[in-house]
């Protein structure tokens, strides 16, 4: 299974295709929590285990400020090539979820 996050990176979003297809879908219900749950405005998110970016690039659309962060940088060279074609300012960092100092 590495193999699709290291060796098949670039296939990833292929694959995974119907799971692009939905990412509106799953971002609107986010929101809908966001609005719901929150006890502040979301401006921020951290996403761990972003991948390719796919809902990652969709929050940037809709304006947040996003932190995608991979612990495969196969993954990640394909999320920031697909953040800069569209002209998206997300930062992508390689590292652990499960090791985070923040």
């Amino acid at each position: 299974m590495h193999e699709l996050y290291t060796v098949l990176a670039e296939y990833y979003d292929v694959i995974y295709r119907k799971r692009a297809e939905r990412v509106e879908d799953e971002i609107d219900f986010v929101e809908e929590l966001f609005r719901k749950e929150a006890e502040r405005k979301v401006k921020k998110i951290l996403d761990l285990a972003c991948g390719t970016g796919i809902p990652t690039l969709e929050l940037a659309r809709r304006g947040y400020e996003v932190t995608g962060l991979d612990l495969h940088e196969e993954m990640l060279a394909v999320a920031r090539r697909k953040a800069e074609g569209e002209g998206l300012g997300i930062e992508f960092i390689q590292g652990n979820a499960l090791e985070l100092d923040f």
